[in-house]
């Protein structure tokens, strides 16, 4: 007869139970989002589609919003700065929108950089929106919680406008739905949004 001690028997017991803890392990499901839903600091806003950027075949991505406006009005800053080229009006592009604004002008004031310094629900990769993330948010509004809809309704995008005689960037009417590109300077919403 063989006789064990008691730190014997304790590891016997413990790898047992790893063993058995094991074959457990192969049984770990993951919670797939879904649009709507409460999730990762805000509401699933949109899951991106295989023509749009940050789209990985096989796996589920996409634009989380916060569940509320920013406090207060800001201007979208770089008031007179060129933005020719850094930006898109894509889905998928409000994140590299708001670091290209951001690395082309590290000093700035800018709602750009004002969103990339939140920490909103534990989260602090939060990002202004690009155009069509913030028409996104204007058409699913009624299930995103409140909007402000009286005469300060606008909302910026990341979305920069140049041309030779006007330096602007699109922002969201949800008054009237209208989509506008409006002098830099002028103080409106702000709804920040991620990527999961």
């Amino acid at each position: 007869m063989i006789m064990l001690n008691a730190t014997k028997m304790k590891l016997i017991v413990l790898i047992a139970s790893i063993v058995s803890g094991l074959s457990s392990c192969n049984k770990v499901t993951y919670h797939i989002p879904v649009e709507g839903e409460k999730y990762g600091g805000g509401i699933v806003l949109h899951i991106f589609q295989p023509h749009e950027k940050g789209y990985i075949a096989g796996e589920t991505h996409g634009v989380i919003v916060a569940e509320k406006d920013l406090h207060g009005l800001r201007t979208f800053g770089l008031i007179g700065v060129d933005l020719t080229g850094l930006t898109s009006s894509d889905i998928g592009y409000g994140k590299s929108n708001t670091e290209a604004i951001i690395a082309a002008y590290p000093d700035s004031a800018s709602a750009a950089k004002f969103c990339s310094e939140l920490k909103i629900n534990y989260y602090d990769d939060w990002y202004l929106p690009s155009i069509n993330e913030l028409n996104l948010i204007f058409e699913k509004r009624q299930s995103l919680g409140t909007f402000s809809t009286d005469y300060t309704s606008h909302y910026w995008a990341s979305t920069a406008y140049d041309d030779a005689n006007y330096s602007g960037a699109f922002s969201r009417f949800f008054n009237t739905a209208a989509i506008c590109v409006k002098n830099r300077n002028e103080p409106f919403h702000i709804r920040p949004v991620r990527y999961f």
